[in-house]
């Protein structure tokens, strides 16, 4: 069972109004902990917007650096082109999209308490969306601009 049905079975619980978790219940405590490090592990893009910005662009930059690592090793990167600007925004836009928000929308489900940072999740995955249009825009611009547009 990965770790997303787990979380996705607990939120099931709380939205049926059952209680998920007893603290005399070992294997539910560990669940929980699992549940809460984990969130605290996926955090970076529930923040604000600033903030969200300043952790991808880290997360980004730890992935290019193991890429270069795994070149350099003779190996086959997990991940390339991350010095591209729209690869970075799609990316980031993924990310958000089929990993995190899925997480913390079961997550918002558990602790309603966290609906805040499910909201800055929301406008970051925006705002990474329109990055990609603006800079899918910009690159047909310059398409367009050099003769090397599709007719």
């Amino acid at each position: 069972v990965t770790f997303c049905e787990k979380l996705q079975h607990v939120a099931d619980k709380v939205q049926a109004g059952s209680i998920p978790f007893s603290i005399e219940d070992e294997t539910q405590r560990h669940l929980l902990v699992e549940i809460l490090v984990h969130a605290a592990d996926l955090s970076g893009q529930a923040l604000r917007p600033g903030l969200a910005c300043q952790w991808g662009d880290r997360v980004l930059e730890e992935f290019q650096q193991q890429a270069a690592a795994e070149e350099e090793a003779g190996l086959a990167p997990f991940m390339t082109g991350l010095d591209q600007p729209l690869n970075r925004a799609k990316t980031q836009h993924g990310f958000t999209s089929y990993v995190l928000r899925p997480l913390w929308s079961a997550l918002v489900d558990i602790f309603p308490q966290l609906e805040p940072l499910l909201r800055n999740l929301d406008e970051n995955q925006r705002r990474y969306k329109s990055e990609i249009d603006q800079l899918v825009r910009a690159e047909e611009g310059e398409s367009v601009g050099t003769g090397t547009a599709a007719k």
